[in-house]
């Protein structure tokens, strides 16, 4: 499993997306599944490495359900907790 250290997390308040990545591979794809959601993994490996979740706040304020598919070592609540964010 991937050690997370230091995961770069940004939020664009104007696009209303979240950005999370767990290292800095540059040889990523992408899979948007369920919608909304974009899971990123190493090419190499097949390790998941980042998501972006766009919509994030109003997914988060209306509970939605796709959020649960957010893998659980990206803990939401502490980066909701840092970025100042709230349901």
């Amino acid at each position: 499993m991937l050690s997370i250290k230091n995961p770069k997390i940004d939020y664009d308040s104007t696009y209303d997306v979240l950005y999370v990545r767990l290292n800095d591979s540059t040889n990523v794809y992408g899979d948007e599944e369920p919608d909304n959601l974009v899971f990123f993994r190493d090419r190499d490996t097949d390790e998941f490495v980042g998501i972006t979740i766009m919509d994030y706040l109003h997914m988060l304020k209306t509970g939605d359900s796709r959020l649960s598919s957010v893998p659980a070592n990206i803990d939401l609540s502490a980066i909701n907790k840092s970025l100042n964010l709230r349901a």
